[in-house]
């Protein structure tokens, strides 16, 4: 049976993970564990480590840049532990395996004649590292890193991305989608008001001296960009120990086709023009079926500020854990921005989202009924589960933000059905003990009450488990113990 395939980007280990790889990580996690309830899942994330970036970075530490990425890498995959994220397999382009598949791919590519040599001329930013188009800058300067490009002629090897424009265009919307829409009509617009250049995939080593080596050229290593994206087939493969090697290529296909194609690539803004222009023009070529779907998120800034490393304002997401407990983080990034949008994080917000959601709604609904329930003396009907329907349907569209929305609707609803109903003084009017002889209204009436608010709540604790894993599973072990407990503890002040 072919898995349900999620990723992630892999994310670039010159820096520290942030809120930001956080942001995509954890969605990848919500969706992966709700999916699970219903079919296999292989949830792929990992680290990129080749590139000009990470051997300066490594200089700057005075270590070897393996050993930098070693470092690095242990941190992402600690940090993602730390965060209590399900993936499936971790996956590193300095793994040998990659590295091997990825020269297998780019050899099959240029027996396809697919790949030539030639000369490039353009304006390179070693932020982004890649070249840039004049049209693009401002004052020659990239817009995204804000830092003077330069002109850079050299010998390269190129893929023929130009012959893969019609196709690209014909298959959007229809062989595979981005959402939200607007990201698609914007791919479109890019694709059908603009000529595709040939895209170069090596670099001279003379320059980048950290890389993948070019099988057929030992003067070249492979782009970075290149060498990532194939993380997406390489990283199925390696989790099941496939060896490629002397292998025919239909072989290949039908052990990939456990897990291609994927259903969810989850990424943001900044990359989708190498996920959904290079990235299908290469499975083209190699006649593998394209991505089902791409979701594209925006960006945070930190209390109005763009995070920068000269403003310092990085957020540190086992920071806030430390903070305020796990709970408050995985709430607040899907509670208060709607995923693809872009959001501006402030730590005061995350501290009054957990109260009044989590402490105030949803954790006194709990803790107020079972106190209830245990002093009627427990409610003997069957609290089965029903599914929402809203609820499941939001899953597959990545509405985080308003599935959250309506379980806490749910929450308070049954709070104000409490309130209404005084259920403390249906108790008294039913009985003076714990036992009937004969059920008048009142008792009918309460257990009514009971029973419903039983099934809302575990409702609400099933769905917020995606979210919530640890205080999903407290929730749901309280309903069926009909014991009384405090889930969400309030945050009292700004440690």
């Amino acid at each position: 049976m072919k898995s349900f395939f999620i990723t992630t980007p892999i994310y670039y280990v010159n820096d520290k993970p942030h809120i930001g790889h956080a942001y995509t990580t954890l969605a990848a996690d919500i969706l992966a564990r709700f999916a699970r309830e219903k079919t296999q899942v292989f949830f792929l994330t990992g680290t990129d480590e080749h590139g000009i970036k990470i051997r300066k970075a490594a200089e700057i530490k005075g270590i070897e840049p393996k050993k930098f990425c070693d470092q690095m890498s242990a941190l992402y995959q600690k940090t993602w532990k730390e965060l209590d994220i399900s993936y499936d397999f971790f996956i590193r382009t300095t793994d040998i395996y990659h590295e091997e598949f990825v020269k297998f791919l780019l050899l099959k590519l240029k027996e396809k004649k697919l790949i030539y040599e030639g000369e490039y001329e353009g304006y390179y930013c070693e932020g982004c590292e890649e070249f840039k188009n004049k049209k693009d800058l401002i004052d020659d300067c990239c817009p995204i890193h804000k830092t003077r490009t330069e002109i850079i002629k050299e010998k390269v090897w190129f893929f023929k991305l130009s012959s893969f424009q019609h196709r690209i265009i014909k298959a959007i919307g229809k062989n595979f989608s981005i959402y939200p829409k607007t990201r698609e009509k914007e791919v479109l617009s890019f694709l059908k008001n603009q000529k595709l250049n040939d895209v170069a995939i090596s670099r001279p080593k003379k320059r980048v001296k950290w890389g993948i080596n070019l099988p057929w050229d030992e003067n070249q290593v492979i782009y970075v960009w290149v060498d990532a994206l194939f993380n997406y087939l390489s990283g199925p493969l390696s989790s099941v120990n496939f060896n490629f090697k002397n292998k025919h290529w239909e072989e290949i296909e039908e052990t990939l086709a456990d897990f291609w194609p994927v259903d969810w690539h989850l990424m943001a803004k900044d990359i989708l023009r190498f996920h959904a222009i290079i990235w299908p023009a290469m499975l083209i070529a190699l006649d593998l079926a394209l991505p089902q779907k791409m979701f594209i998120h925006g960006y945070f800034t930190v209390e109005g500020d763009k995070m920068s490393k000269s403003l310092k304002n990085f957020v540190n997401p086992l920071d806030l854990k430390e903070k305020y407990g796990l709970a408050s983080l995985r709430y607040y990034l899907f509670r208060d921005f709607s995923f693809g949008e872009d959001g501006d994080f402030q730590e005061l917000h995350l501290i009054e989202r957990y109260n009044s959601d989590l402490a105030d709604n949803i954790g006194n609904l709990l803790a107020r009924i079972l106190t209830l329930i245990k002093k009627y003396g427990g409610v003997k009907q069957e609290i089965k589960f029903i599914p929402n329907e809203e609820i499941e349907a939001l899953f597959s569209e990545l509405k985080f933000k308003e599935i959250l929305e309506k379980i806490n609707l749910l929450a308070q609803e049954k709070n104000r059905l409490i309130d209404q109903e005084k259920p403390w003084k249906l108790m008294k009017e039913a009985h003076q003990g714990k036992e009937f002889a004969i059920k008048n209204p009142a008792q009918e009436k309460l257990e009514k009450i009971f029973l419903e608010t039983m099934i809302s709540l575990k409702q609400i604790s099933y769905y917020l488990s995606f979210f919530l894993p640890t205080e999903g599973k407290k929730m749901k072990e309280a309903l069926e113990k009909q014991e009384p407990a405090i889930i969400f503890p309030k945050i009292e002040e700004i440690n």
